[in-house]
């Protein structure tokens, strides 16, 4: 996704993260003490988790995320190159 951005807006600044998060409260507030700590404009975050559940919309990180982060969040579909 920060590749697509970088071509299709490059005066935009888009910064990658991977981090483990230490929070003992799970995925989710993990992510949004990242988004508080670092002063994040913008979340981008995929439409559905690891789980086997098919027939949810979204995965259950990013449902609690949309619900409970200060800043946009911007949902895109998975890959359909992924493999599970």
């Amino acid at each position: 996704m920060a590749a697509e951005f970088d071509e299709r807006a490059p005066e935009l600044d888009v910064t990658t993260a991977v981090v483990r998060t230490t929070s003992f409260e799970g995925v989710a507030a993990g992510i949004r003490e990242y988004v508080a700590d670092h002063n994040i404009d913008c979340l981008v975050v995929g439409s559905h988790g690891r789980s086997n559940l098919r027939k949810q919309l979204l995965g259950s990180v990013t449902s609690t995320l949309i619900r409970t982060v200060d800043v946009p969040v911007l949902v895109v579909p998975r890959s359909s190159d992924v493999r599970e």
